[in-house]
């Protein structure tokens, strides 16, 4: 994007506290009961939107998130940071935006967009 002339950047849209959601627990992903941070944000290229992110941290294999705001940094790039990842697992989608996604991306709903799922490790954790 420099390169490009393009600036980039970040934009926090909620960030929460909480318990691992059912539909990760019941798939395996996180145990019952684990804390997590949720991160929404958006990355913009010259100021429109381009990438919707929502992430969930595992408290239990990295505390330091807790304490981490997520409004300067991007989760992602904080997590390099802090705990680079030893292995990942990638899924990637062809979808329709639905109507919160639309409005994050400022697009039209049903527009086609990519999907991508991502789990990270580091060691086993």
């Amino acid at each position: 994007m420099a390169a490009e002339g393009k600036t980039y950047s970040y934009e926090l849209i909620a960030r929460t506290a909480m318990r691992a959601p059912g539909k990760f627990t019941s798939a395996g992903i996180f145990q019952r009961g684990l804390n997590v941070v949720h991160v929404k944000c958006r990355h913009l290229v010259d100021g429109a939107p381009v990438l919707f992110e929502e992430r969930y941290i595992n408290l239990g294999a990295v505390a330091s998130a807790a304490d981490e705001a997520f409004s300067d940094i991007s989760p992602g790039s904080w997590l390099l940071e802090h705990v680079p990842w030893t292995e990942a697992e990638h899924a990637i989608y062809a979808v329709n935006a639905d109507p919160a996604l639309a409005g994050h991306l400022n697009i039209a709903v049903n527009a086609a967009c990519l999907r991508i799922e991502r789990r990270t490790w580091a060691d086993d954790e």
